[in-house]
């Protein structure tokens, strides 16, 4: 494969909340400390650049894909080392079903219970993706 997918994080955008966190590496940064960079980028540019929200963030290692739904505080980040056609259709595929499938939810961030079921989601979206360890 041309990318190695790392993450997938799903992030109530109104208090950087991660409602989920599924990673195929075996490497960890806190949930809650990774959601709440992404919400400090974002904020940070939309008021500085006013120029919408943010689609993708490029490193020289990483590339983050963002998907927010255009209707709910929630937005998908999926890190990976390489950004793909592949990647990027899968991803608005999958965040396409989860708004419509867990919106009922997205009033109360607190409440990550519902979204306990999200790996089955993910499997179904991602099934080419392997997990692997860091080295």
């Amino acid at each position: 494969m041309p990318f190695r997918a790392i993450r997938l994080t799903i992030i109530h955008t109104e208090g950087g909340i991660p409602l989920y966190n599924y990673n195929w590496s075996d490497y960890e940064i806190g949930e809650s400390l990774f959601s709440s960079m992404i919400q400090g980028i974002s904020l940070v540019l939309k008021e500085s650049v006013k120029g919408g929200d943010i689609q993708e963030i490029h490193m020289r290692k990483a590339v983050l894909l963002l998907k927010k739904s255009f209707d709910y505080p929630v937005v998908c980040v999926l890190v990976s080392t390489k950004a793909s056609k592949c990647l990027e259709d899968t991803l608005t595929a999958f965040s396409t079903k989860f708004f419509q499938q867990y919106s009922p939810f997205f009033s109360d961030p607190s409440d990550i219970d519902p979204y306990q079921n999200t790996t089955e989601l993910i499997e179904e979206f991602f099934p080419f993706i392997p997990s692997y360890e860091e080295t």
